[in-house]
């Protein structure tokens, strides 16, 4: 009995441990801290909130006002007024070389010169006003007259100086160019045409530069028929066939130094039209009106 009942012990299986030891696991992660990741966006959302705000304000200030736009019309003003001195004693300079003298034409050309330093300092203030620097469309309206301002007043500054030159050639050449009460002598041709070539290493502006030119040779062909008409000893007898047809050449050359003097003053004019930034200028003015209407 004793051996069968240690068998039976023996056969039964071992219980297990009450506790048993499970493998080894890892310790779980430890959770996003969620009150942090809250904290950064909300601290992101309120700072470009704040740089919004501070943009929107630097938007509001920079932006032009009533009282600006007005500042600008003033400088505004100024230029033009002192353009339109500049333009209209230049348009009067073909008249200063027929009838002024050689003073009144230096003290009209220190004028014009003034008031082109005037028209340069001006537009300078008129571009630095916070309605130009800060208005897209008045900057670039100020641009482009800006750009035609710069070419017209170079071009005033060269022919003031190619004027006041001929001027000076002009009192050389009275009674041939131009009226005079005393028929020139064919010396005063000579004389005139001589001038007129001197000047032309000394004419900046193209148009005085090409009167010059022109009104030179004519004057020597005038001089020149002058001289042989002159020496014809019977213009109505065995020479008058010679004696008309220079008389009819001397009156084709002399009409045609009319001539050029008609177009030099409407060429001068033409130029002076067209390179007058007064278009521009208005519409600069126009575009301040709006603003302070």
């Amino acid at each position: 009995m004793d051996g069968d009942t240690n068998n039976n012990q023996q056969g039964q299986a071992k219980p297990l441990p009450s506790n048993p030891v499970s493998p080894s696991t890892p310790e779980p992660k430890k959770s996003t801290n969620k009150g942090l990741i809250i904290g950064l966006i909300a601290g992101a959302v309120f700072l470009f909130i704040v740089v919004a705000l501070l943009v929107g304000i630097f938007i509001v200030l920079s932006k032009p006002n009533k009282k600006d736009y007005a500042t600008a019309l003033d400088h505004h003003s100024k230029v033009s007024s002192e353009l339109y001195n500049v333009n209209s004693k230049t348009s009067s300079l073909y008249y200063d070389i027929s009838f002024s003298t050689e003073n009144v034409m230096k003290n009209n050309a220190d004028d014009i010169r003034d008031s082109s330093v005037k028209v340069k300092e001006e537009a300078k203030r008129l571009s630095e006003t916070k309605a130009v620097k800060s208005d897209g469309k008045l900057n670039e309206l100020y641009n482009k007259f800006d750009k035609k301002m710069v070419d017209y007043l170079a071009y005033v500054d060269k022919l003031v100086g190619s004027m006041v030159e001929v001027k000076g050639v002009y009192q050389s050449c009275k009674g041939v160019i131009g009226y005079s009460a005393v028929s020139p002598t064919v010396g005063d041709m000579k004389d005139c045409a001589s001038k007129l070539g001197e000047a032309d290493d000394k004419l900046s502006n193209e148009v005085v530069k090409n009167y010059a030119s022109k009104a030179k040779l004519e004057v020597e062909a005038i001089a020149k028929l002058t001289d042989e008409i002159k020496s014809i000893k019977d213009p109505y007898g065995d020479s008058y066939e010679k004696y008309k047809t220079l008389r009819s050449q001397l009156r084709d050359h002399k009409s045609k130094l009319s001539d050029l003097s008609k177009d030099f003053r409407s060429d001068l004019e033409r130029d002076l039209d067209d390179m007058n930034p007064k278009d521009e200028s208005d519409a600069i003015r126009d575009a301040l009106y709006e603003k302070v209407r």
